[in-house]
């Protein structure tokens, strides 16, 4: 007989997929995550078609130039002070 597992039940390992709330706080999903599981890991996917157009208009007007946006640079630290916040 399969066992249902209730939203009560504990859970060893969870994984949380980080999409666009890089929060520590006020995080439905890793919220969730740490309450019904002893260990959770947590995954981010850079997604190039979001990322690739920024750095190629960046290039296209900054030719010699590392690329730098405003966008990816927040983005960045965003998951700098998340990184900071789950390790905490």
């Amino acid at each position: 007989m399969t066992r249902v597992r209730r939203p009560s039940d504990t859970f060893n390992t969870g994984l949380v997929w980080i999409r666009r709330d890089l929060r520590s706080t006020d995080n439905a999903a890793l919220y969730q995550g740490l309450k019904h599981c002893e260990r959770v890991w947590c995954v981010i996917v850079l997604d190039t078609t979001i990322l690739q157009p920024l750095i190629d208009s960046w290039q296209a007007r900054h030719a010699d130039a590392q690329p730098q946006d405003r966008r990816i640079e927040f983005t960045l630290a965003a998951l700098d002070e998340l990184d900071k916040a789950l390790r905490a």
